[in-house]
């Protein structure tokens, strides 16, 4: 999952799928390595996350499982340390046995069971980098089958509608394939004007998927659990069409 710029709904959107995932039988690994940590906030992961708990002594909390009838997400928090990440993150590649401990912890929680479905909620504007592609790798080991894709999620607003294409293009790049570009947070009685900018993206970007979503009021600063977490349609429709192998624009 990746953004510009915070507050464009992208946690939201990572939260709605592996929710949706999870209702459909599968067991979803969800990393939450966004610098405001929500998914773990929701998840009732008060403490630091991963590297913070590695620099500090104290206790190895960072992990929960949210159960649904037929499958289940385990999220780990990441970094949710604010702006010393970046500094906690030189320090261990700085120090061989604390480096040591975080690939300990990394084949721990990333390989502790096998995962159907692996998501990353990236802080924005971030570029994967060598400590992404070490724990992508080290998934492998819980996922069969593993395949890499980007997600984009960009606001309404034009210039960041741009913005977010041209970083969409630098991650594409990278050699990262973008599935799906989503247009969120739109007024709902501006969602038909969307559809031709978003066909024109999906074009740009050859991207198969392009999701249109409304503001909904209830995912507004929702503070509640995941299991009560609302799930926006569009999404229901988009994990449909992602596991069918399909294309299209979704509103």
């Amino acid at each position: 999952m990746h953004s510009l710029k915070g507050g464009v709904g992208k946690s939201v959107i990572a939260i709605s799928l592996a929710k949706i995932l999870a209702s459909r039988g599968h067991q979803v690994l969800f990393v939450d390595k966004d610098i405001a940590g929500y998914a773990s906030y929701l998840a009732g992961i008060d403490g630091p996350g991963l590297i913070e708990s590695l620099i500090s002594p104290m206790s190895m909390d960072v992990m929960r499982e949210v159960y649904t009838e037929n499958g289940g997400i385990a999220i780990l928090k990441y970094p949710g340390d604010g702006p010393r990440y970046g500094v906690d993150l030189e320090i261990i590649h700085r120090d061989s046995e604390l480096k040591e401990r975080w690939r300990k912890y990394c084949n721990i929680f990333l390989s502790g069971k096998k995962y159907s479905f692996f998501i990353l909620d990236n802080p924005p504007a971030v570029i994967p980098d060598e400590e992404i592609k070490y724990m992508t790798k080290q998934v492998r080991v819980g996922l069969s089958q593993i395949s890499m894709k980007c997600i984009v999620v960009s606001d309404s607003i034009a210039d960041t509608i741009s913005n977010s294409v041209t970083y969409a293009k630098l991650l594409a790049s990278k050699g990262y394939e973008i599935l799906a570009f989503v247009i969120n947070m739109i007024k709902p009685y501006d969602m038909l004007s969307y559809r031709s900018r978003i066909e024109e993206i999906m074009l740009e970007l050859n991207c198969k998927l392009g999701v249109l979503i409304a503001f909904q009021e209830e995912l507004f600063q929702f503070s509640g659990e995941i299991k009560d977490f609302p799930v926006p349609q569009q999404l229901e429709e988009f994990v449909s069409k992602m596991e069918r192998g399909e294309s299209g624009i979704i509103t």
